[in-house]
């Protein structure tokens, strides 16, 4: 479907990097860019995300992420 973003076989960090490029064009405002990149994640590491980051800010939430999908 045109517009959505969905990890595929992307790393986490690709992902994030993929979705700030695309904000930055659209000027999405923080909370709007979180909403895409948890919305482009598949439900496993959505429940990761929400485990363990509720209220980490972005960067911090992806880099998070990247380090436990680097083990």
């Amino acid at each position: 479907m045109y517009g959505i973003i969905r990890k595929g076989d992307m790393t986490i960090d690709e992902l994030y990097r993929k979705i700030l490029r695309i904000g930055r064009q659209a000027n999405y405002r923080s909370k709007e860019l979180r909403r895409k990149f948890l919305d482009a994640l598949p439900l496993p590491w959505l429940e990761k995300a929400e485990d363990i980051g509720k209220h980490l800010p972005l960067d911090k939430l992806s880099k998070k992420l990247y380090e436990i999908e680097l083990r």
